[in-house]
């Protein structure tokens, strides 16, 4: 059964999730090529939209950001709040830990919990963005070990059972014996 676990992970699991890393690390390439691309040059210089309104004061931005959480939390639901350098900002409200929850997205997610400091806010925001190279290296390891992990399951399962002899000498004598059985049924009257 080990075996047939193994040969089942080479042939499904490791090659989906190889797959979905690969197309992880794709997106995040492409998300550190947008961020750097949109990102002012003068760390004083600010936009960001919220709704249909663009914001170039931060305090602004960060109380309507926070206005439009409390709004979906009103309305039970989750949508797109803004945009931020090119990402969508989408929010939704997690009731069970009591806590706005921010998806920033392009290519791929990135989850921040919001706060109350709207300008802590903002930060996270920016912070979740610069922190995507981190995230595209952690993921490029995971790459990497499962990669290694694919390795060894095929050496693994490529290896002789060791006492493949015996089970087929002891299958044999099942087939016998059940044969055995059978006829002795099919004698009793």
């Amino acid at each position: 059964s080990q075996k047939y676990r193994l040969e089942d992970n080479i042939a499904k699991h490791y090659p989906q999730q190889i797959t979905i890393l690969k197309e992880r690390i794709s997106g995040m390439q492409t998300d550190i090529q947008t961020a750097k691309a949109n990102l002012p040059v003068d760390k004083e210089q600010f936009s960001m939209k919220v709704g249909d309104k663009l914001f170039t004061d931060k305090k602004e931005a960060g109380t309507a950001l926070l206005a439009a959480c409390e709004g979906l939390k009103a309305i039970h639901t989750e949508g797109k709040i803004g945009t931020f350098h090119d990402f969508s900002l989408y929010a939704k409200f997690d009731a069970f830990n009591q806590r706005y929850i921010m998806t920033i997205k392009r290519k791929c997610s990135y989850l921040i919990e919001m706060g109350k400091d709207i300008l802590g806010n903002l930060q996270r925001i920016s912070n979740a963005l610069s922190g995507i190279e981190k995230k595209m290296e952690e993921t490029e390891q995971k790459l990497e070990t499962l990669q290694k992990q694919l390795e060894t399951a095929q050496e693994e399962a490529a290896k002789p059972f060791p006492k493949e002899k015996e089970l087929q000498e002891k299958m044999e004598r099942l087939a016998e014996l059940n044969s055995l059985l059978n006829m002795d049924e099919k004698e009793m009257p």
